[in-house]
């Protein structure tokens, strides 16, 4: 059973609404913890504030039997706590992680961030990694990730932020940044595992719905043009892989896609791919 509960100072007005599977009281001192360690956000500052003549306390206000549930729920009561005028401290709009951060809570993280030095950045990134290092989500906390994030789609401000960061970055020819481990840092066991798992992946059996996703892919791409651009980025692209082959290679190539069609090439380039994985696999 989830709860969602508000912390008031004895008057009954929420000023912050929360979720928890704790026992209320638990859940209270876990709030007064946070207190007491110097936290700094708006809901610390009025408990801190509060409890200098008086007390803060906790009251259930509604109950789910999942997560997902309780978390809309909390939504609910926040944007109607807000509405009704209420002064709430929280940071975001409710659910799970910083979801909707109000604008507020974004000016104070712009801000912090401004004041840190590059070393201090770079410190805060390898405590970060260190904490989440060797950390598994849960296969329940994988599919609400998984389902928080369906429908959901980039604002085209947004998209344009990135695509503005991108273009400054190649213009000053910045290499783009790895979101996984370097090949170099992973133990032979590490290695192993992915290139298994990649393997594994590769040598599947192809379902209907993939055969026919690649023929539609296929059927699509008969008839195209490409534009003059890109047939020159093309072109130079196959140049210097051509540069690179041997005449037996070259002779090689050319006889292999005589009459192949695009499944059938399709399905070579996988065979290929296969077959390179399982060399640096040994």
């Amino acid at each position: 059973m989830f709860l969602v509960y508000a912390l008031h100072n004895g008057d009954g007005l929420p000023r912050y609404i929360g979720v928890t599977a704790q026992p209320l009281p638990v859940r209270l001192a876990g709030h007064r913890c946070d207190v007491a360690k110097g936290g700094q956000t708006r809901k610390c500052r009025w408990m801190r504030s509060v409890e200098k003549d008086g007390t803060v306390e906790i009251a259930e206000i509604d109950r789910a039997d999942d997560r997902l549930t309780v978390w809309q729920l909390e939504r609910v009561w926040i944007t109607m706590c807000r509405s009704m005028g209420a002064s709430l401290t929280n940071a975001t709009a409710g659910g799970e992680g910083l979801c909707e951060p109000t604008e507020d809570t974004r000016e104070a993280m712009r801000a912090a961030w401004a004041r840190m030095t590059p070393e201090a950045r770079k410190m805060r990134g390898r405590k970060i990694g260190a904490k989440r290092r060797g950390h598994k989500a849960s296969a329940e906390a994988r599919r609400n990730m998984s389902l928080a994030h369906q429908g959901h789609k980039r604002s085209a401000e947004t998209i344009a932020k990135h695509r503005a960061t991108m273009a400054a970055n190649k213009a000053a020819g910045k290499p783009r940044k790895s979101t996984g481990p370097k090949w170099s840092r992973l133990t032979p066991e590490q290695r192993e595992r992915q290139l298994r798992g990649v393997l594994d992946a590769a040598t599947k059996p192809r379902t209907a719905a993939q055969i026919a996703q690649i023929q539609k892919l296929c059927a699509a791409k008969k008839g195209s043009t490409a534009t003059e651009a890109t047939k020159a980025k093309q072109s130079l692209s196959m140049k210097a892989v051509l540069s690179r082959l041997s005449p037996n290679q070259l002779r090689a190539r050319g006889l292999r896609a005589n009459g192949a069609t695009p499944e059938a090439r399709s399905e070579k380039a996988r065979r290929a791919a296969i077959a390179r994985w399982s060399r640096l696999g040994q």
